[in-house]
């Protein structure tokens, strides 16, 4: 995504396409599961004015907006993930690599599974699995 298609996109999220939000959605749309810290780390270096409280205020408009999803894999830490479609993650525990593996296990369950649960509606799932890449020796 280009800084022209960034800041449509801002405009059309009914946020301001300032300097600081154009350079929070690019380092997001480049660096798919970054966290806030990583975010901040980055815009310090090129942008020192822009707060924590931009860039939540930034991607939580992302996140409302269906463009990215919040994902956890480590306690305390969100990351940010720019694949909306169904997936599970393959994190390396020795060097903390992300893959994305495109399965949908909603497909094996049939809804009368899950209206025998208790439940009425499925907005998504978590499925992560933890292991060694081959770069680390797995």
């Amino acid at each position: 995504m280009n800084n022209n298609e960034i800041r449509s996109l801002l405009k059309e999220l009914g946020l301001k396409a300032t300097p600081q939000r154009v350079e929070i959605v690019g380092f997001i749309t480049k660096n798919n599961h970054s966290s806030a810290g990583e975010i901040k780390e980055h815009t310090d270096k090129v942008l020192p004015s822009v707060s924590f409280s931009t860039i939540y205020l930034t991607v939580n408009t992302l996140i409302e907006a269906d463009i990215i999803i919040p994902v956890t894999f480590e306690p305390g830490t969100v990351r940010y993930d720019t694949n909306t479609d169904s997936h599970y993650h393959m994190i390396c525990v020795e060097c903390g690599k992300i893959t994305e593996v495109g399965l949908d296990p909603l497909k094996k369950f049939s809804m009368d599974e899950f209206l025998s649960l208790g439940f009425t509606e499925i907005y998504g799932f978590a499925i992560h699995f933890f292991g060694k890449c081959t770069d680390c020796g797995g």
